[in-house]
């Protein structure tokens, strides 16, 4: 009698994607959104949503909270939907997640963050006015009265980063 031969299966999960409607939609309205980076923009009412996109309004209205979950988006009752820029708390728990979920450790992060760092000291040796570096300081002050406090201390580290980033350069 034969004995009949097990296949391995080389099945990959994670290459298996299955969105939601309302995520696809989510998804091609954040990519509209970061394209446009306007803050604060109004975007289309929910009726002009449903229209473009061919679906009904309770799945915009569900692509609209992901929206909000990610920070994207306020909602105003009466009034609509707003684009905004995401809270750095917000922004500091998708990363806390995405690094748990791939087992980054807190000392990689701290390694990619001292080169990125060391290149923006070196832009803002290179262009820094004397007002820039003042703001800086100023900053670095803020970050100090605000130890205890990890949201506020958050904010100025944000406030820190973004006026030291190459895109900005001069400052």
């Amino acid at each position: 009698m034969k004995s009949k031969k097990k296949t391995a299966w080389n099945i990959q999960p994670s290459t298996i994607q299955y969105q939601t409607l309302y995520e696809q939609i989510a998804d091609s309205l954040e990519e509209m959104i970061l394209d446009d980076g306007a803050d604060y923009k109004r975007l289309p009412t929910e009726h002009d949503l449903v229209a473009k996109f061919g679906v009904s309004r309770s799945v915009i209205r569900e692509a609209l909270k992901v929206l909000k979950e990610r920070g994207l988006v306020s909602m105003r009752a009466g009034d609509g939907s707003y684009v905004t820029i995401p809270k750095s708390d917000t922004i500091s728990r998708v990363v806390g997640r995405v690094m748990r979920f791939n087992g980054i450790s807190d000392d990689k992060i701290t390694e990619v963050r001292s080169i990125l760092e060391s290149k923006a000291i070196e832009n803002v040796t290179a262009y820094a006015t004397e007002e820039d570096i003042l703001r800086l300081e100023e900053i670095v002050d803020q970050m100090e009265q605000c130890k205890k406090n990890i949201e506020d201390r958050t904010q100025k580290d944000c406030e820190f980063h973004y006026a030291i980033i190459p895109s900005r350069t001069p400052i």
